[in-house]
């Protein structure tokens, strides 16, 4: 799973680390570098948010999101359900409008 991070904070750390007037532990090109780097990478996705919807009659649930009608199966023993769904990654916290 991709760690989530500030962009920001990142330039700025690598701004301290090369800073020609204290003790730099990068250099000030490589640091240029870095920075660009950092600025062209791609933002993660935003989190999907779904809800798990009652099937009439049966057991299962499905996702809001991708109706994935599995979520018993891959549940463990302490909890009848998952708070994201096992297919897609959405995450069970939409409220039911």
């Amino acid at each position: 799973m991709d760690d989530l991070i500030s962009r920001q904070a990142a330039i700025k750390w690598v701004k301290t680390e090369c800073n020609p007037y204290g003790k730099p532990t990068l250099d000030l090109e490589s640091g240029e570098k870095v920075i660009e780097h950092l600025k062209q990478m791609p933002a993660i996705d935003p989190v999907e948010r779904g809800r798990w919807i009652s099937v009439p009659n049966k057991k299962d649930r499905i996702c809001s999101v991708c109706g994935c009608d599995e979520p018993y199966k891959f549940a463990d023993e302490d909890t009848d359900v998952f708070n994201y769904c096992p297919h897609c990654g959405a995450k069970m916290d939409e409220v039911e409008k």
